[in-house]
């Protein structure tokens, strides 16, 4: 269950402002931090985070590099859009023969 919360983990470098203390907060807390930087504007994290963890993080509207890319182009990149091949969807009132004649042999 927990790994269906965290989605796919990943390694990555995380640069979060430092005038973002939520968000600072939300990984120091939710993720498994690896290694700090600290600079005059930015922290670097470098941690194991799931997708879905990034996403809650992205959804808060914190302005962050991942990666050394813009955040929804770093999420992107570690985890490509997979394209699953789903069945076309048959409506029910399509799935019968309505309205066709059956032919008798």
């Amino acid at each position: 269950v927990l790994g269906l919360m965290k989605g796919d983990i990943r390694d990555c470098t995380l640069s979060v402002p430092l005038t973002d203390g939520r968000a600072v907060d939300f990984v120091e807390k939710r993720v498994p931090v690896l290694s700090r930087d600290w600079t005059e504007a930015y922290v670097q994290l470098k941690v194991q985070i799931g997708r879905r963890q990034l996403e809650q993080l992205l959804s808060s509207g914190v302005r962050m590099l991942v990666d050394g890319l813009p955040a929804h182009e770093g999420l992107r990149s570690l985890w490509p859009d997979v394209k699953i091949d789903v069945a076309p969807r048959i409506r029910p009132h399509d799935s019968y023969a309505v309205g066709q004649e059956v032919e008798d042999e």
